[in-house]
């Protein structure tokens, strides 16, 4: 007898009418409290009073029916009634979810003798076939002291008929076993009912086997004592064998709960479908007894889908494997994407037989491929319409992938560019900068990096770009680059930096950066050798007033520009001019002597002399230089040094001839 399920198990008539239209038994229904809820007209027969409305335990022990609301099958067993024998039999019912919520019990008269057993006045014969039968079996006392054991219930417990008969079960059963053998001895004296009962036995050696023993109480005629045959069958693989297949079903429901995957049987000859548990929850439905017909679900698919999933439901002939997407629509309106996969196994003629699969939601994998997708497709576009060049290289500077950008800003077309070295298109003077950068990504000091260099030009000139690179993976196996032409911005940025720098009228520097370069100078000599020292000269124009004023300041203006072309002829390249001042000007000498730097500033003198002859002038007011020349000392700094040039200038202003320190 199995367990059956129903949707409403207390009013369960169609169960108990299907069994009775099979074979005319007595069957009653009892809920999940023991109330019986439906019983057939032969109940009142079979179990001696009308039950409806009654509690089951007033006809069935209490203890076979707490084991029927436990969830387990109750086998056959035989009662001893007042008025005769009769056989039992029960389930549990199960909701559509699998829980118990009640009983079923069937019934039937099989005579009307109450059963007697006579064993000290037993037949010579009737011992022989005992002894010999193949089946263990055991006659005991109504507290399970042994009193017979054949020899095949020797053979099974591994012991002796002295051992055996010297004890009772307890000393054939492990210790967890006690109380339900106390419990089943008094069931047993009770009720006098016979009972199927699965239980674990201890052998002689210590081992366990598992036994399903069928106890029936006989009454002894002479002494109205009761006693029990029990015969015991070895059920050890069976029993280890369901709990493997247990197991195993334990282990496919966990996985297809945690997968949410279900799985699925159609039938082409029956036109049956057959869903698993989790086939209902995958396509939004609470489990049921009744699995919807192919039309049912269909009519939820989304409409621009079915196609799909009828093509491959539809009977056709031939093995074949499919597997489909598809939408489902929730009564809620929720859209799931389900995939169904799975196999077609042809009947014996080759024609439509059973198609087997399983059914999983994909909703979240096939979102975050379209998101994937999507992304994919918004990075391509930014990366070919970028208005930066954006390139793809690998480790060793292999361009994998350009952009239109980068090749409109090096004048070569993308397919030329791909596969060519980065290093190659950097110019010679930048390599080795470009090197160390990548080196230190690759070597782990630094995440990223930046750097501004000259890549070559298809015109053979070189275009000064900014290149932000960053790996684009852990192993910086390949680097993602986007590179910037900064060569306008370079020289409007230069263009600036001088106009900050320098005088605007004379284009030397300025004060500030005058400045800036002498305090630079004394930080790298200070405290060396005075020879090595360079020099300060300090230059004021003598009568530079009268003639602006009489000539006008274009004039003036022409002979400040003159004056500044005369001294940066006379200096060397790493030397500084400056206008310090409105007629003033400076020159550092970085590399000269003392006696050099006098010489520099006689020629100096005579260079200005020669340009101011050249320009028109009031000859009554003529435009010198006074020269004042300080070398720095090694506690010197910028007023100091130039207060001293100053101090050399004013003394000249009078003796009209330069005097070094």
């Amino acid at each position: 007898m199995t367990a059956y399920i129903s949707p409403a198990p207390p009013e369960a008539a169609d169960v108990v009418e299907a069994l009775t239209r099979l074979d005319g038994d007595a069957v009653v229904t009892f809920d999940g409290v023991g109330t019986v809820t439906s019983a057939t007209a032969s109940a009142a027969d079979v179990f001696g009073t009308d039950l409806v409305g009654r509690p089951i335990t007033d006809v069935w022990p209490a203890e076979t029916v707490a084991h029927v609301l436990a969830g387990e099958v109750v086998p056959e067993a035989v009662e001893i009634c007042e008025d005769g024998r009769r056989t039992t039999q029960g389930a549990p019912l199960r909701s559509a979810d699998g829980r118990v919520v009640g009983g079923l019990v069937r019934g039937r008269r099989v005579n009307t003798e109450l059963p007697t057993y006579g064993y000290p006045e037993a037949s010579e014969q009737g011992l022989r076939v005992f002894r010999a039968s193949a089946v263990p079996t055991c006659i005991t006392d109504a507290d399970g002291r042994h009193l017979a054991v054949n020899d095949a219930f020797c053979e099974l417990l591994g012991r002796t008929e002295a051992e055996l008969l010297a004890s009772g079960i307890d000393a054939t059963s492990p210790p967890e076993e006690a109380e339900g053998n106390h419990a089943h001895l008094e069931m047993l004296r009770s009720s006098r009912t016979s009972h199927v009962r699965t239980k674990k036995l201890l052998r002689a050696d210590g081992t366990i086997i598992w036994g399903e023993v069928c106890a029936t109480p006989v009454v002894v005629p002479e002494t109205g004592a009761i006693e029990l045959i029990v015969q015991v069958r070895d059920v050890t693989q069976s029993v280890l064998d369901r709990e493997e297949l247990l197991e195993q079903r334990l282990r496919l429901d966990a996985s297809q709960e945690a997968g949410r995957v279900g799985t699925w049987e159609i039938d082409f000859v029956s036109g049956r479908p057959t869903w698993s548990r989790h086939a209902f929850l995958v396509h939004l439905l609470e489990p049921s007894d009744r699995t919807p017909p192919l039309e049912e679900t269909l009519a939820r698919v989304h409409e621009d889908d079915r196609a799909a999933l009828v093509g491959v439901t539809t009977p056709r002939d031939g093995a074949y494997d499919f597997e489909v997407d598809f939408r489902l629509i929730g009564d809620d309106g929720d859209v799931r994407v389900l995939r169904t996969r799975g196999r077609h196994t042809p009947s014996a003629d080759g024609g439509p037989g059973v198609l087997r699969g399983t059914t999983l939601d994909v909703t979240e994998e096939v979102t975050r491929i379209r998101a994937l997708e999507k992304a994919e497709e918004r990075l391509r576009r930014a990366f070919d319409t970028s208005l930066l060049g954006i390139a793809v290289i690998d480790a060793d500077g292999i361009a994998l992938q350009v952009n239109e950008a980068l090749s409109r800003m090096l004048g070569q077309p993308q397919e030329q560019l791909i596969g060519g070295s980065s290093v190659a298109l950097t110019h010679p003077d930048d390599r080795a900068e470009q090197t160390r950068a990548v080196r230190r990504v690759l070597t782990g000091e630094a995440d990223s990096f930046v750097l501004q260099t000259r890549y070559r030009h298809a015109s053979g000139q070189y275009v000064w770009v900014e290149v932000a690179g960053a790996p684009m993976d852990a192993a910086c196996e390949e680097f993602v680059v986007q590179v910037r032409d900064v060569t306008e911005s370079r020289r409007q940025r230069q263009k600036l930096q001088f106009l900050a720098d320098h005088d605007p009228l004379t284009g030397v520097l300025n004060r500030r950066a005058f400045d800036r370069e002498v305090v630079s100078h004394l930080g790298r000599v200070l405290g060396g050798p005075h020879q090595d020292a360079g020099a300060l000269l300090v230059l004021d124009l003598d009568n530079f007033k009268q003639q602006n004023d009489a000539f006008g300041h274009a004039f003036g203006d022409a002979l400040l520009v003159a004056v500044a072309g005369a001294i940066r002829a006379q200096v060397g390249p790493g030397d500084s001019v400056a206008r310090i001042g409105g007629d003033e000007f400076a020159v550092l000498l970085t590399r000269a002597s003392g006696s050099e730097a006098a010489e520099t500033a006689k020629q100096v003198l005579d260079a200005i002399g020669r340009a101011v002859d050249d320009l028109p002038g009031d000859p009554d007011a003529p435009v010198g230089a006074s020269l004042g020349m300080a070398i720095p000392h090694a506690d010197d700094g910028l007023d100091t040094l130039l207060q001293r040039a100053d101090a050399r200038m004013y003394a000249m202003k009078s003796s009209r001839s330069p005097k070094p320190d």
